[in-house]
């Protein structure tokens, strides 16, 4: 049901703008936060929005937590299935690998 999914995106755009203002916005919990938005978004179709946020906890997950930690790989794993959503195939492809060759 698409009012479930609108609800359940509301409530993770509530949970991330109260972790910015509590945690910050580079804190690993509001990184997650704007993850699950960003999944979330992805899941009732809004593949442009969701690229975007993706990226932003993409990019900082790297910088904060490193390219191994595992929210990082799962961000990346992420993103990959979202780029091929969005017909991205060879950049999801090099993301893929990216998460592959993690330990």
């Amino acid at each position: 049901d698409m009012g479930n999914f609108s609800e359940g995106v509301e409530l993770h755009r509530r949970a991330l703008d109260a972790r910015e203002r509590t945690l910050g916005k580079e804190h690993p919990e509001t990184l997650q936060s704007l993850s699950h938005l960003a999944l979330a978004l992805h899941n009732m179709g809004h593949l442009s929005e969701a690229e975007e946020l993706q990226r932003q906890a993409l990019d900082a997950k790297e910088r904060i937590l490193g390219s191994q930690h595992p929210s990082t790989l799962r961000s990346i794993e992420r993103l990959a299935d979202l780029l091929q959503d969005l017909g991205k195939e060879s950049e999801a492809a090099e993301l893929q690998k990216r998460a592959a060759v993690a330990p």
